[in-house]
């Protein structure tokens, strides 16, 4: 999980992005927050689309034709853009970037210049120098850009966004490329500090079920003060620990941390959104979530059950599942955030067809070991994934740190979709019916068995690694 702190030391990374090696407008996802109260967009470009294998390990564009200048380039769309927010109740400070490389053809753009906007992308402003890019190679243009930033930040006022462009001009046409072949191409660092001090409250209800900002609704205790009564301000953290439905205020809330701790019974949350930097659930009891919530942390659950009542009720963030039960109710029907299994297992109940699309991988895992997943619930769990890397634990090698999945089907059903790979290890049991439209099903030295049918559909093969030891899979396969 990303790590969070209340006070960001100067020239910590903030953001960082995975450019990918493509060729169309998109060059990436959203970037991955490093730090809270700090959220960036993926990279998107003009031009024209660029090659497939030139340059290499780069996401390029073509820009035809070439301008003199920044002004006409800028006019003429030849850039690459992203944008930088600030969370409510937070001020950020980017005061630097590393990583950052560019690459062009012969004759592709030859100068670049980053430049940025407060206003909506209005009126950009340059900040750094002019960087030559030199052909065929990728070099460092983040020394180039970031040399004011580093003296003169550009500080972002909560709840506003900056618009970035990197700005290419020169050259007699064709291609100029951005990133690299690594995981992380590109970090911007600086600071990320709350607007206000942060309280640590605790739910109490003694004056009713609202959560909301008025001062005189004290329906929490404040541990910080002999755990006094205590109304809710943005960016408090907060804890539930006992059994509650409470009502979020209509226009929604922003916290810290939620952490909801209960061991019987169900807190719920009704009402508004509620917008914070993590949620950790503990505890045997149960936490139910309505709604679109924002968790840029995440979500994690080490005991009890989550019950998912909307499909954004956990944010958009991967949700940790380290021992406790992730619940789908009969409203949910598609999940798009990545499920992280951790070395004490998961369950996955689903009340009925819910289809995941983000990855589902494991963490921590000791040496070829396999985290085992539950499947539970009358509803069917489709899988699916078409990015074409591992989408059920990772790929293992032999004697190294594993990380594949034990996935035990008790109800329901399972679909596998797209074109990803899955890998299983342990024992697993499959007593329900399993579908493959695509993909590959990798064996890692683990065995499946049970009574439920396993219907192949489409291009889907199956596989064992040789290094590791035996695989056996015992159900029945019904090509389709």
């Amino acid at each position: 999980m990303f790590a969070f702190s209340q006070g960001i030391t100067p020239a910590a990374d903030l953001l960082t992005w995975n450019i990918d090696g493509t060729t169309g407008p998109t060059g990436s996802g959203i970037a991955a927050n490093v730090s809270g109260g700090v959220s960036g967009s993926g990279f998107t470009a003009g031009g024209t689309t660029g090659n497939s294998t030139s340059p290499p390990g780069t996401w390029n564009r073509t820009f035809t034709p070439l301008t003199e200048d920044f002004t006409a380039a800028r006019t003429a769309g030849h850039y690459f853009s992203f944008t930088t927010s600030a969370d409510p109740g937070y001020t950020v400070s980017i005061s630097g970037m590393t990583g950052l490389k560019l690459s062009r053809t012969t004759v592709g753009p030859t100068t670049a210049g980053l430049f940025f906007s407060k206003d909506g992308g209005v009126t950009y402003t340059q900040t750094g120098s002019n960087f030559t890019v030199a052909a065929n190679s990728l070099i460092t243009a983040a020394d180039a850009f970031d040399d004011t930033m580093a003296t003169t930040p550009i500080v972002i006022a909560g709840g506003n966004t900056v618009h970035w462009r990197i700005v290419v001009f020169g050259g007699t046409g064709s291609r100029l490329g951005i990133g690299k072949a690594d995981l992380i191409d590109f970090i911007l660092t600086g600071t990320s500090t709350p607007d206000i001090a942060n309280h640590n409250l605790l739910w109490t209800g003694t004056g009713g079920n609202q959560w909301n900002t008025l001062p005189g609704n004290k329906n929490w205790a404040d541990s910080g003060l002999a755990n006094a009564a205590a109304a809710f301000t943005t960016n408090d953290h907060v804890s539930v620990n006992v059994p509650a439905m409470i009502i979020v205020d209509t226009n929604g809330v922003i916290a810290g941390n939620v952490t909801v701790g209960n061991t019987t019974g169900q807190v719920g949350f009704t009402g508004g959104s509620i917008t914070g930097l993590s949620l950790s659930k503990t505890g045997d009891g149960t936490i139910a979530l309505t709604g679109s919530n924002a968790f840029s942390a995440g979500v994690a659950v080490t005991g009890g059950t989550l019950k998912m009542e909307s499909n954004t009720a956990a944010g958009t963030r991967p949700v940790t599942v380290n021992g406790g039960t992730l619940r789908t109710t009969a409203d949910v029907v598609a999940i798009a955030n990545g499920l992280i299994l951790g070395a004490a297992g998961a369950t996955l109940e689903t009340d009925s067809d819910v289809t995941f699309s983000g990855v589902l991988n494991t963490t921590s895992a000791a040496v070829n070991e396999a985290h085992r997943l539950i499947k539970s619930g009358p509803g069917t769990l489709i899988l699916l994934n078409n990015n074409g890397t591992a989408a059920l634990g990772s790929q293992m090698t032999f004697n190294s740190t594993g990380g594949a999945v034990e996935l035990d089907i008790t109800a329901g059903s399972v679909t596998f979709g797209g074109t990803g790979q899955r890998n299983f290890g342990g024992v697993s049991t499959w007593d329900r019916p399993v579908t493959f439209n695509g993909g590959i099903m990798m064996l890692h030295g683990g065995s499946v068995e049970g009574t439920g049918i396993i219907s192949v559909i489409g291009n889907t093969s199956i596989r064992s690694r040789l290094n590791f030891n035996t695989s056996t899979l015992t159900n029945s396969i019904e090509v389709m």
